[in-house]
């Protein structure tokens, strides 16, 4: 515990980032089906009003510069892909 203490304060690189495509583009994020097979899907939401389904072509999310392998990454990617960062 006293190590933790007195440890030194390292800055985290984290950077506010936006995507954008163009006019009949979408964002695209890769999802799991059952088994072990990977599809890309366009990331869409619904319209409140109107129930149209919209891909997104703007995509506004937080970003860390940071790189690792192992159970770590696999986590960062996983809060990142649940929208937490």
């Amino acid at each position: 515990m006293s190590q933790w203490v007195e440890s030194l304060i390292e800055d985290f690189d984290i950077w506010d980032i936006s995507i954008e495509t163009h006019e009949f583009g979408g964002v695209r994020q890769i999802f799991k089906e059952k088994g072990k097979k990977y599809i890309k899907k366009f990331i869409t939401y619904e319209h409140p009003e109107t129930k149209k389904e919209t891909k997104i072509t703007t995509l506004n999310k937080r970003m860390c510069n940071y790189f690792s392998f192992g159970i770590d990454s696999r986590i960062g990617y996983g809060m990142w892909t649940m929208g937490f960062l």
